[in-house]
């Protein structure tokens, strides 16, 4: 048996060398110090439970409403900074055993040590404000995100405003950003809304200051203003002035501003409003302010064609424009394509296997950047901070390669950057934090691969860390998600999620199917407000590629509002994404 363990040793010493990975060797079991690592972890997590539970060695005890919870100083502190400073002040409570907690329902606290002990809370639409008020006084920051998660994906037109005041007062930018964004994109609806009247003016200027903010027609943002205006208890008319700033009164046509001013009693009070809202420059095109419109972007690299198309769909006009395509330009089969940043890059294809460009969302134009280092396709890319990293593929053979390059977004040049564990081509990836995760992929064309790997890009170590179920077919496999999940849609339009929180958590789960009898060769898959929308070569009756949404939450094809894509079904190739793209470029309609 020893004779066998040596021999093993040997088989795995160079390329484990190669990899940087340390193992401990016992008998003819092999252990990753990082399996040992979580084991440790888990054990004294474990241990610390049952210490709580049976309130064994603890050393202090927090008193709400009259009940009782025995902790561990050391265990409040290290999780809370709040406890810490408590504790190591100096306060009367500092040597006290037990200390009295004002303004706090018990179970909140309640909800709050199970966290700090357990790391699990159940959050719901109930408590989730108590929870998430006292996570950030007490300090407790992964409860607190974990609470911003919930309340962001909870956001509706009743609540907004009313969640947006309290993520106001406990300072918390980040559920201030989801809340805002919720309300640029639908802050026609949310101007109905009562409490509209309780956002503060800065807040309101943020609102109506924003590119981003989508409405129909710019008459709209003048309405909503009046109507804040009228529901405040101080009508001061610099105050009315300074946010007719944010008009852009020349996408409005004069005779229906000459209306509002003969008809609203406040612009009648303060002529010096009614002439900014009548004294704009008009006709000149460059002088004009576009704010910009919510679409569905969708990208066509045509394996027949020697030009790239690019169309979108506006969800608020219901129609779809061109933009501008790139000409002279022929991909071929397979490129690799990623959003990222406002921006949509393109690299390889088996018509141009070292090419990379990139459409710029602000701008409506195309631009070439440096060649990659290594020629291919059947690629992945996505975008992480600074970089854009293009995973795996292959050249004209039929075999996959592990090659990963990156492209610096601040130095605008490609570097090598790893290599994957398993080669892979027509794999599907994704960025979470400082990890890249790789889904499926085939290896060559006679077989695909299970595995989910995930790249580290602080080790540059790549692991296999889950794998999908059996019969999954992930040779073809495109990838969508929100703030929780990913969403992973075969070829033939099987949903499967897995946890974009915690992506080595258990293998992704089969949650349903978008449509029977689907088999696609060219498909895109964006999430949308509780939907995947699936942008594929699946023909309509009148032989156009269409758009099909399908509800997460009702397991079932749901009625889309998108019109089917101006396109026959002729490319396979898809690329999908919602953006915001200035009105300035909605011109040109497609019929």
């Amino acid at each position: 048996m020893e004779g066998d363990v040596f021999e093993f040793v040997n088989k795995i010493a160079k390329p484990a060398d190669e990899l940087d990975i340390k193992f401990l060797i016992k008998s003819k079991k092999v252990t990753s110090w990082e399996d040992i690592e979580r084991e440790r972890l888990r054990v004294f997590s474990k241990q610390m439970i049952e210490f709580w539970k049976k309130e064994k060695f603890t050393d202090v005890v927090l008193q709400v409403s009259g009940k009782e919870f025995g902790c561990h100083k050391v265990v409040l502190a290290a999780m809370s900074p709040y406890f810490d400073a408590m504790f190591l002040s100096g306060m009367k409570e500092t040597g006290k055993n037990a200390i009295e907690l004002h303004g706090f329902d018990k179970k909140t606290v309640g909800k709050i040590i199970e966290y700090i002990y357990t790391g699990e809370c159940a959050i719901d639409n109930n408590n989730a404000d108590f929870i998430f008020t006292a996570s950030v006084y007490f300090q407790v920051k992964p409860l607190q995100r974990l609470c911003e998660r919930f309340l962001a994906s909870h956001i509706d037109l009743d609540n907004c405003i009313d969640l947006l005041r309290l993520a106001e007062s406990c300072s918390c930018e980040i559920l201030i950003n989801d809340v805002t964004n919720f309300m640029k994109k639908t802050i026609v609806k949310s101007f109905r809304n009562r409490s509209f009247a309780k956002l503060n003016y800065e807040t309101l200027v943020r609102l109506v200051s924003s590119d981003d903010l989508i409405v129909s027609e710019e008459i709209h943002v003048l309405d909503l203003i009046l109507q804040w205006f009228d529901g405040q208890d101080s009508k001061d008319e610099g105050t009315l002035l300074s946010l007719m700033e944010h008009i852009a009164c020349s996408q409005i046509k004069l005779e229906v501003l000459q209306h509002f001013c003969e008809t609203n009693k406040y612009l009648q009070q303060y002529p010096s409003c009614k002439r900014k809202l009548l004294d704009a420059e008009r006709g000149n095109a460059n002088s004009c302010k576009f704010r910009n419109d919510e679409v569905l972007l969708v990208v066509r690299p045509n394996t027949f064609s020697d030009h790239v198309d690019i169309v979108c769909y506006s969800l608020m006009q219901n129609s779809w424009f061109s933009l501008n395509k790139i000409i002279n330009y022929k991909t071929g089969a397979s490129p690799g394509v990623c959003y990222h940043e406002k921006n949509v890059f393109i690299s390889g294809g088996s018509g141009n296997l070292t090419n990379f460009i990139r459409y710029d969302c602000h701008t409506n134009e195309w631009q070439y950047l440096p060649r990659m280092k290594l020629g291919r396709f059947g690629h992945c890319m996505c975008g992480t901070e600074t970089s854009i990293f293009v995973i795996g593929g292959k050249t004209m053979s039929h075999d996959s390669f592990n090659s990963i390059e990156k492209y610096s977004l601040v130095e605008n040049k490609w570097s090598e950057e790893g290599k994957l564990l398993v080669s892979v081509s027509d794999a599907t990836c994704a960025y979470v934090e400082s990890k890249i995760f790789v889904f499926g992929g085939s290896q060559n064309a006679f077989s695909f691969t299970h595995a989910i790997q995930c790249y580290d890009m602080k080790t540059k170590n790549c692991t296999q860390i889950s794998t999908f179920p059996k019969g999954v077919l992930t040779g073809i496999m495109r990838i969508c998600w929100c703030e929780d999940y990913f969403y992973h849609v075969t070829a033939e339009g099987k949903v499967l999620q897995s946890n974009r929180t915690n992506p080595c958590a258990p293998e992704p789960r089969y949650i349903g199917t978008i449509q029977k009898r689907l088999m696609m060769s060219g498909y895109s898959v964006v999430y949308y407000r509780g939907s995947i929308l699936l942008v594929s070569d699946t023909k309509t009756a009148q032989g156009e590629s269409k758009v099909i949404q399908y509800g997460i939450s009702e397991n079932k094809r749901l009625l889309c509002d998108i019109k089917q894509i101006p396109f026959p079904p002729d490319s396979n190739q898809y690329f999908a994404v919602i953006t915001n793209i200035s009105k300035k470029f909605l011109i040109s309609i497609v019929s």
